[in-house]
């Protein structure tokens, strides 16, 4: 587990999942979790040789990282935003997969959370040394997605409003809120440390990437619609997106990620970008 302040953790799923750990010396708070319960143990086995206290609560950054095998496992309180409670829900024979969105896995949550928040909430930590994580929602990137930072400590937990160092999943959410949302948090210098939902640590200059490719993937998509071609010639886009980030200046010739999980976030957010153009075309129409 790489640590990031002295008293907050990064772990990285073999995914490529950014999860945090934010350690006090009455209990710990993790920040999402891996899809799978092999992940998950392994997760708690790394917050083990970091202290004995308890997982007192696992908040998440948006409603499609959740996954009922992995709430299983970790055994602990869960929070979301309470937009999330829609999603939740929804029987699992009826949901969507969200494999193509995030690469967590699919999405059956079949469970509900212990807490839930409106705007912002705070979880206290610590006896002898007050630790607060504060939460904060943003959506955008999804309903009830939001921000999670310790306070004071500059450190940024955005979740899948930002990846860095490789393209964003676009397949859920509200591109006008998003984008907003980034460049407000572009101007925040408070936040010294950005930890996105996938890759590596950054600064708020950081989100940039993200903004320039919801601009870029829309722009490209909206050139195909255009041009009345049809959904499939989409996976002609994805091998330039990939290549754009693969051989990004300072940044390593292969892929810091799985392939296979990369090209479909990037093929099911550019679909979604399709379905919504056809949609706007035909109601204009």
């Amino acid at each position: 587990m790489k640590k990031i302040q002295k008293n907050i953790y990064l772990h990285v799923t073999q995914t490529g999942i950014n999860v945090g750990c934010i350690v006090a010396d009455d209990g710990v708070v993790l920040i999402d979790l891996p899809a799978h319960a092999a992940e998950v143990q392994a997760l708690r086995a790394a917050v083990g040789e970091l202290t004995k206290e308890r997982i007192r609560a696992v908040v998440f950054t948006a409603p499609d990282r959740t996954t009922s095998e992995a709430v299983a496992a970790v055994n602990a309180p869960i929070m979301v935003h309470e937009a999330a409670m829609a999603h939740l829900r929804i029987p699992t024979e009826v949901m969507p997969s969200y494999d193509a969105y995030s690469g967590l896995g699919a999405y059956e949550p079949d469970f509900l959370p212990e807490m839930t928040f409106t705007d912002a909430c705070t979880v206290n930590l610590g006896q002898k040394q007050a630790v607060f994580v504060d939460v904060q929602y943003v959506g955008g990137y999804a309903p009830g997605a939001c921000y999670i930072t310790v306070r004071d400590s500059g450190v940024l937990f955005v979740g899948e409003h930002a990846a860095i160092g490789q393209p964003a999943a676009l397949a859920y959410g509200d591109f006008g809120k998003w984008s907003d949302a980034l460049n407000t948090l572009k101007k925040n210098k408070k936040v010294t440390t950005l930890v996105p939902g996938r890759g590596s640590i950054g600064n708020v200059s950081s989100v940039s990437d993200t903004l320039d490719y919801i601009k870029t993937a829309q722009s490209r998509v909206k050139e195909l619609v255009r041009r009345n071609k049809s959904r499939g010639e989409l996976a002609m886009l994805v091998p330039d997106i990939l290549a754009t980030y693969a051989l990004k200046p300072g940044k390593n010739a292969k892929l810091p990620f799985d392939v296979t999980s990369i090209t479909q976030i990037v093929r099911a957010g550019l679909e979604r970008i399709y379905d919504d153009l056809k949609q706007e075309q035909a109601i204009g129409n």
